[in-house]
């Protein structure tokens, strides 16, 4: 007796929790709608929901199918306890599917907060990818001025090096000029070394015969002198005859002595 009112008390605490307006473990967060076929209580339908993951290709999926054949046991449970035929198996049927209610209850939590993280997640990883997006467009920009900053100092560079050249030509013609100048100069100063040359054996030519005459008139100068000793050693014989001869014949001047002498 008080076994079979331990069943009962147990068929009617599920009865109570499941049944009547009350929505169960398995009915939380599940639209449903009651068809009133029984009077005791009317089973509970999902609602038709193309996008619910309740129902696959338009027929109810398997955790829907479940959740039939347990208000379906939970039906016979109350009407069994209505008419007072429960038995131990009721009762022990009537726990694991209170347990089983616990796990689905536990599973459906789970797939939330699965779902709920996964979301998360996928904010994380957006805002991630939008971050690293971010970087990569100011890292792709840094580069692009460094780029152009490169190209600029390029142009500076091939402006400064079109310079350089202009420079390097220039200083090479004029290098050349100055060569050219050198290279007329010492021709110039080999012909007139050359000249010089010319001139000086020119001048020891004449020198030389200048130096030949100059012996020759020595020579003449020393013969003029030797002449004119021995005539002036005559000379002064002569007088002195001349005097002699004056004072002699009385002859008043030396012109008339030299014209006796002439006559003799």
């Amino acid at each position: 007796m008080n076994n079979a009112t331990y069943s009962q008390n147990i068929s009617r605490s599920d009865s109570t929790s499941h049944g009547g307006n009350h929505a169960g473990p398995s009915d939380r967060g599940r639209a449903t709608q009651r068809t009133g076929h029984n009077s005791q209580r009317g089973i509970k339908r999902p609602l038709k929901r193309p996008a619910s993951p309740d129902f696959e290709d338009g027929n109810p999926s398997k955790r829907v199918r479940g959740n039939l054949a347990n208000d379906h046991q939970e039906e016979e449970a109350t009407v069994k306890a209505a008419n007072g035929t429960v038995t131990d198996d009721d009762t022990e049927a009537g726990v694991e599917r209170i347990l089983l209610n616990i796990k689905r209850y536990i599973a459906r939590i789970q797939r939330s907060w699965r779902k709920k993280t996964s979301e998360f997640g996928n904010s994380r990883r957006i805002s991630r990818d939008a971050r690293l997006k971010r970087i990569l467009q100011k890292e792709k920009q840094d580069l692009q001025n460094h780029i152009h900053v490169i190209e600029n100092k390029n142009e500076d560079l091939e402006a400064e090096k079109e310079e350089l050249e202009e420079e390097n030509q220039s200083l090479a013609l004029h290098l050349l000029n100055q060569i050219d100048k050198a290279v007329l100069t010492r021709r110039d100063l080999v012909d007139d070394v050359q000249r010089l040359e010319a001139e000086m054996a020119a001048s020891r030519l004449v020198a030389l015969e200048k130096n030949a005459r100059l012996q020759e008139l020595e020579e003449e100068v020393a013969l003029q002198h030797k002449r004119t000793t021995i005539t002036s050693g005559s000379s002064r014989e002569t007088v002195c005859t001349l005097r002699l001869a004056m004072t002699a014949y009385c002859v008043p001047s030396i012109s008339s002595a030299l014209c006796c002498f002439q006559g003799v």
